[in-house]
């Protein structure tokens, strides 16, 4: 699995309200899952409230009604879409359009859903996202050990766990001798 993360911002017309809405941010995840090319089930959303303070003229000021929205995205190993090409969907200096694509794609999934607390959407920035972490796993795989003479035995190794090394056993064991001679010979 090869997880990317981002982030960007967005304009609402009521961040508390868009904060709280599940509909809206499935709305916002199908958007992004729509220009990335996965399913929707890929991605996770953190949505964050943004305050900032606009000027209009020489004394007005308005609060921005800005999220900030997280996201991961999930690629399985063995997707049919490959993570790199995610990332390349998803960059801008790749995609100049980027931002208003995924305003359009946004807008069209608020819209379906009937989600009145997204309104109109502006996505305001969309950097790159990240290659966070990037995990296989194989099939158990069988690997003998001599266990000294005529015999050894069989050790099942399942897929994702780590087999100590000679290092993290012998450590602990060369330890307790040393603290077992000590107190022998002290």
């Amino acid at each position: 699995m090869t997880v990317l993360k981002g982030s960007f911002d967005m304009t609402v017309p009521n961040a508390t309200a868009f904060k709280e809405d599940i509909k809206a941010q499935t709305a916002v995840k199908e958007g992004i899952a729509e220009v990335a090319g996965v399913p929707p089930s890929y991605i996770k959303l953190i949505v964050k409230m943004v305050r900032r303070l606009k000027a209009h003229g020489p004394v007005s000021r308005r609060l921005a009604q800005d999220v900030s929205i997280d996201y991961t995205i999930s690629v399985p190993a063995d997707a049919a879409v490959k993570a790199g090409d995610v990332s390349t969907k998803l960059d801008i200096s790749v995609h100049p359009t980027l931002i208003s694509k995924m305003t359009k794609a946004i807008q069209t999934k608020v819209t379906a859903a009937n989600v009145t607390t997204a309104g109109t959407v502006q996505v305001k920035n969309f950097p790159k996202p990240v290659i966070v972490t990037t995990t296989t796993t194989t099939a158990p795989t069988t690997v003998t050990a001599a266990t000294g003479g005529d015999t050894s035995a069989d050790i099942e190794v399942a897929a994702g766990m780590q087999v100590a090394s000679n290092a993290q056993i012998l450590r602990p064991l060369a330890l307790f001798f040393a603290v077992a001679f000590h107190q022998f010979v002290g």
